[in-house]
């Protein structure tokens, strides 16, 4: 799941509820959240890390050629803002 914590439209308490929920149920969730974020991502950066992040759970489950490892500073930025990392993302939790 992607969310930014500024979002009027999808309060971030009804986000990180439903993520609890799903991983309550035994269910493979992870949970990015862009504390300057509203519902659209106008930052680059964070853009760019959505995307990265789409790209590697798509590569995990239908294959394909795997995307370049982000930059330090983009995996710095994944590793601040993901708040819930499933058993796809682990590796790009913070240590």
């Amino acid at each position: 799941m992607l969310a930014g914590d500024e979002d009027e439209r999808v309060p971030i308490r009804g986000v990180t509820h439903h993520a609890a929920r799903l991983k309550s149920l035994d269910k493979h969730i992870s949970l990015f959240v862009n504390a300057e974020a509203g519902h659209s991502v106008d930052d680059t950066r964070t853009r760019e890390s959505y995307y990265y992040l789409m790209e590697l759970l798509l590569h995990r489950h239908l294959g394909g050629v795997a995307p370049l490892l982000p930059d330090r500073e983009l995996r710095t930025l994944i590793r601040r803002n993901l708040r819930l990392a499933g058993h796809d993302l682990k590796s790009l939790a913070r240590p």
